[in-house]
């Protein structure tokens, strides 16, 4: 990477690719990064699908992660929060420009579900007085593999039993459409595909991956300061779990029903 250039990295996830443990160990490990160039905002949240991404979308009242976090309640506050944000990320690129950071990163697992192109077109327009040149990162995971991981990450989290997985049969993966529209925007030479596997990962760890991907392969944060977040269930706790779930809906019913 040419270090008298600014650079954006947008990470762009997808799901269940290891974005929880970058976001929260990048951040966590910011003071470390920004020694070596590297600048990952401090603010929360370290998801910056909540923060940034918002900026971008035609119906920012609609995205759930925006006005929960946020607690929009309604047209003036949507508006005021906003622009408080739109400031802010100025604010944060105008720094950097005039910082000796090289690397901007930007990471949020939302990216990928732009529904259309307009809105990536939007992130480049936003982002374009501040950088030299960009690097769109994505991590794709196998079939298989991500439909177990979200089925047991959503019984964990009690939104539904073993047996309610059907539309995850159905969930259609969009790896192609999600990078033609990047590819259209920022160029093909400047989007870096990385496979979700353990046996594919630089030393199998999704950070010291990520810090190859991006030209940063002699940074590594020490195992002391790392934290994986998202374990997954074992199949008999996610079978208990699954049982109290349909239990917990299976009385919210009746309850509803008196």
């Amino acid at each position: 990477m040419d270090k008298h250039k600014k650079t954006l990295v947008l990470h762009i996830g997808t799901h269940k690719t290891g974005t929880t443990s970058i976001q929260f160990n990048f951040q966590k490990n910011s003071d470390y990064l920004s020694k070596h160039g590297l600048y990952y905002p401090k603010h929360s949240p370290n998801n910056h699908s909540v923060s940034f991404l918002p900026l971008f979308l035609d119906k920012a009242d609609t995205y759930f992660h925006f006005k929960s976090y946020y607690k929009i309640r309604s047209k003036d506050s949507l508006s005021e929060r906003l622009n408080e944000l739109e400031k802010f990320w100025k604010n944060q690129f105008e720094a950097f420009s005039k910082s000796d950071h090289d690397c901007f990163i930007i990471s949020g697992e939302n990216f990928c579900n732009l529904p259309d192109l307009k809105g990536v077109e939007k992130i480049k327009e936003f982002t374009e007085p501040y950088f030299d040149e960009y690097k769109i990162i994505i991590y794709i995971r196998e079939a298989i593999s991500y439909i177990r991981s979200d089925v047991i990450e959503r019984v964990k989290n009690g939104f539904y039993s073993l047996d309610e997985f059907d539309y995850m049969v159905k969930k259609r993966f969009h790896y192609k459409q999600i990078l033609n529209k990047y590819q259209k925007v920022f160029g093909e030479d400047n989007i870096i595909v990385r496979v979700f596997e353990k046996d594919m990962l630089i030393n199998g760890d999704i950070n010291d991956d990520f810090l190859y991907a991006i030209g940063y392969s002699n940074l590594k944060i020490a195992e002391e300061c790392k934290v994986y977040l998202n374990e997954s269930l074992g199949k008999y706790s996610a079978i208990l779990l699954s049982e109290r779930n349909s239990k917990n809906k299976k009385n919210t019913k009746e309850e509803s029903a008196k």
